[in-house]
């Protein structure tokens, strides 16, 4: 039996290009077990989540004709529980995912932002129209990329 995974963080890159003053934005989000905060690479599609924003970062600073200029870490957990309890849930969860990020990758502070959201509740309608879809999803649907 499958265990419960809910979607607790978006991870958000925004840049531009200087030719074409285009922005873009992608997301990838990290699964964490229910009710924890450890950071589990072996878990879900982790290992690869992870190792896409470490190599998309790398690539956007090592292009010349793009700019870094916002990468937001933004923690959550489902409604369920206290709205205390989830509050310390999604901020232990966004610094695991942070300091991760950080310690493969060099990001200056000037350009890192944290979100506030504590309940995806966004993550969640779209988890439930799914699962209404289909039962047999690949975990990789389940993956929220925008942009690029």
């Amino acid at each position: 039996m499958r265990t419960k995974s809910f979607i607790v963080l978006v991870f958000t890159l925004f840049g531009s290009v200087h030719l074409f003053g285009q922005e873009s934005r992608k997301e990838i989000c990290v699964d964490f077990r229910v009710g924890k905060s450890t950071l589990d690479t072996a878990y879900v599609n982790n290992a690869e989540r992870l190792a896409e924003i470490v190599s998309f970062l790398g690539s956007v600073k090592n292009d010349g004709a793009l700019d870094l200029v916002e990468v937001s870490f933004c923690g959550s957990a489902s409604p369920e529980g206290s709205a205390g309890i989830n509050r310390r849930l999604a901020e232990e969860r966004r610094a695991a995912v942070e300091n991760y990020v950080r310690r493969c990758i060099s990001l200056p502070d000037s350009i890192v932002t944290r979100c506030d959201a504590t309940i995806a509740w966004e993550r969640l309608a779209c988890l439930a129209e799914q699962s209404d879809r289909c039962c047999a999803m690949s975990p990789n649907t389940r993956t929220m990329t925008k942009g690029f």
